[in-house]
């Protein structure tokens, strides 16, 4: 039984069960979306500034200084 069904057993017609489950979908989007933007912002660029600064190009120090990559997060 999906969660679908199982709204449309418990509400009393399919507009209600609709709404709830298109609020419960996009709620769940904006949750997972939260949770990948929070791990890129501490993790990924974390380790991305950690191997800029110890590889020998110059070149990308120029970007990391101009925090280009805090910005594309």
């Amino acid at each position: 039984m999906t969660f679908y069904n199982y709204l449309l057993s418990s509400l009393p017609n399919e507009f209600t069960a609709k709404i709830i489950y298109y609020i419960l979908i996009t709620i769940a989007l904006l949750l997972a979306c939260s949770i990948i933007n929070f791990l890129v912002n501490r993790v990924v660029l974390k380790y991305i500034t950690k191997y800029i600064k110890n590889n020998k190009y110059k070149w990308d120090d120029v970007l990391l200084d101009a925090k280009l990559f805090q910005r594309i997060a």
